[in-house]
């Protein structure tokens, strides 16, 4: 990722919230990012409502005018498999989105103790 003077930053964790001032703001992503999640889940669980009450409602209209229920079994079968395709998505996206986090969060801290070292070593040459 970045280059560091000070050997591999990679398993070292994040330094203390004094010396970057990141960890607030990795805390605000956090919540904002469960706050999200929950709306995400919310909103998937109201389409799966919507969905089931037109499957519901379609059904009943197949079944009144002489349709199979091996019909109905194939349409809810089918909005299943698309909701959980779709819920596998968001987790991916997710999780992809965390490790992106993750890797800025990182990426700042090793960009202020750069800062730091040229900081040190132009006083020093200078």
């Amino acid at each position: 990722m970045g280059m560091c003077l000070s050997g591999d930053k990679s398993s070292e964790p994040p330094p203390p919230e004094e010396e970057t001032g990141f960890k607030s703001s990795y805390v605000k992503a956090r919540v904002k990012e469960r706050s999200e999640a929950r709306e995400r889940e919310a909103l998937l669980r109201q389409q799966q409502q919507q969905m089931q009450g037109q499957t519901t409602s379609s059904s009943q209209g197949s079944y009144q005018a002489g349709g199979s229920i091996t019909r109905l079994q194939a349409q809810t079968s089918g909005l299943a498999s698309d909701m959980a395709r779709a819920r596998e998505g968001l987790d991916e996206r997710g999780q992809r989105l965390r490790q992106v986090e993750d890797v800025t969060i990182r990426m700042g801290a090793e960009s202020k103790n750069l800062g730091k070292t040229t900081s040190k070593l132009k006083s020093k040459y200078n």
